[in-house]
């Protein structure tokens, strides 16, 4: 599993439910979520299962033979039958 440190791993998504912790007045809250305990923060946790709902979709729609590789944090790649067909 890739190490994303002590930083939420969508931080650099521009996700509008995140933007509001982007203000001095919540900048506290800022450091104690998005670059602490993230996973306790209810917006990382939406985003979580979108993305693995989006995944599951994705393999039941490409069905078996389906191989996903994260290349890093916000590039993922998928290939089927040896062929790259998506990176994202």
């Amino acid at each position: 599993m890739t190490d994303h440190g002590d930083h939420c791993p969508f931080l650099n998504r521009s996700d509008a439910r995140c933007s509001k912790n982007f203000s001095l007045d919540r900048l506290n809250n800022t450091y104690d979520y998005c670059f602490g305990e993230y996973a306790a923060c209810s917006t990382y946790l939406e985003l979580l299962v979108e993305r693995r709902v989006r995944r599951l979709q994705e393999s039941v729609r490409f069905g078996a033979g389906v191989r996903r590789e994260l290349v890093n944090d916000s590039i993922e790649q998928i290939t089927h039958s040896g062929r790259r067909i998506e990176a994202a």
